[in-house]
């Protein structure tokens, strides 16, 4: 039956409660290690907190942080890279203080790595990254105990927080995506200053790494205050590359002793805007071959490989995520979120597997849903 209400008093039918009941969870943060995946949820229905979630290889999901643990970061206000690891061992930004807790693994007690701030969220951490040897730290911190504008720098600490950050890299407006070599011995990384946003003007940076933390012998490979340099990533032997827009299309390039060279030239975009931390639009295959995510018209997506020879690309409708050396490929297909339930594994679960074929299914339709949730799907590269 209508009924008719003053302006303002209406009371709708759609409650939060509505909203935020049945298990909706948005997924996120993905990353594939040699025992299972790693993945955020933010969760509405515990007060919209991030847990991070770690499923092993043909196991079930838990909880890495404990209960009212909420992994996100506040650095540069929009977040992301809120979590990294080494081995199975994750590092992760606390939303509550802003603090780095070690989990050493799935439900262990959390352990402070960074210094009580002097005030929730004064002194903040994002994008971390692990040296090889799972010694040292390097991630973007953010200063708000100062006066005037926060001051934004590279810090690196030991891993097991045994002593206090030192900034690496400081003077510029903005840091991000401190990217460290395989080998350990250099760091790569972006920067900008104000009024540019990331995707408007950042350059790339690499500098020699030492042991304790510190840089040398800095120089500055690509980028301007016209060109917007992003997601500076190595291989696996040890080439520096990134995307760089200096055509107005953000391709993908390659660096070697200072001769910087354009892998696959196309009036397309290679990565998206950098809002947050930890974006992540292209991986390397196990057999060197890179397997990027192309937009080439607004609103559609794909996916295809790259050979080194740089002959041609094979395009899928697909959206990357990560890739590990051991041939795991994830991907997200995003569709209106729904309801998820963990499903069983189509096939044994490992790392290894025929190439290209599919191991597991985390999250699958639910039963009597009409539309497809968000999946998460792994194939073997």
């Amino acid at each position: 039956m209508a009924t008719t209400a003053p302006y303002g008093s209406w009371e709708s039918p759609i409650t939060l409660e509505l909203l935020t009941g049945g298990g909706l969870v948005a997924l996120g943060a993905v990353d594939a290690s040699e025992h299972g995946i790693y993945w955020t949820e933010s969760r509405p229905h515990e007060q919209g907190r991030t847990a991070l979630v770690f499923r092993p290889y043909g196991g079930e999901p838990v909880d890495v942080v404990p209960e009212g643990f909420n992994t996100r970061s506040r650095v540069h206000e929009y977040g992301g890279g809120a979590y990294w690891r080494h081995g199975d061992t994750v590092w992760c930004s606390s939303f509550v203080d802003g603090r780095v807790y070690r989990f050493d693994r799935p439900g262990a007690e959390p352990q402070p790595v960074t210094p009580e701030p002097p005030a929730p969220n004064a002194i903040r951490y994002a994008d971390g990254r692990v040296t090889p040897d799972g010694r040292l730290i390097v991630c973007v911190r953010e200063r708000h105990d100062v006066d005037g504008e926060p001051v934004n720098e590279l810090v690196a600490f030991p891993a097991d927080g045994s002593q206090e950050p030192r900034p690496i890299a400081s003077g510029r407006d903005f840091y991000s995506s401190p990217r460290i070599s395989p080998n350990g011995r250099r760091l790569a990384w972006t920067c900008w200053d104000h009024p540019l946003l990331p995707f408007e003007g950042a350059e790339l940076h690499v500098a020699d790494l030492a042991a304790d933390g510190s840089l040398s012998n800095e120089r500055h490979v690509a980028g301007s205050d016209r060109e917007a340099v992003t997601q500076p990533v190595w291989s696996p032997e040890g080439i520096l590359h990134f995307v760089n827009d200096p055509n107005g299309w953000w391709n993908l390039y390659a660096e070697r002793d200072g001769d910087l060279r354009a892998l696959h030239e196309a009036e397309a975009e290679f990565a998206p805007p950098q809002w947050i931390f930890g974006i992540s639009s292209y991986v390397f295959l196990p057999d060197g071959r890179i397997l990027p995510t192309v937009r080439r018209r607004a609103r559609r997506r794909r996916a295809g490989r790259i050979q080194h020879t740089l002959t041609r690309a094979r395009v899928r409708r697909r959206r990357l995520l990560a890739s590990r050396r051991h041939g795991l490929v994830l991907e997200l297909r995003r569709r209106p979120r729904l309801p998820l339930r963990p499903a069983r594994s189509r096939a044994a679960a490992g790392n290894t597997g025929a190439a290209g074929a599919e191991r597991d299914s985390l999250c699958r339709r639910p039963r009597h849903a009409r539309r497809s949730p968000d999946r998460l799907r792994t194939r073997a590269a």
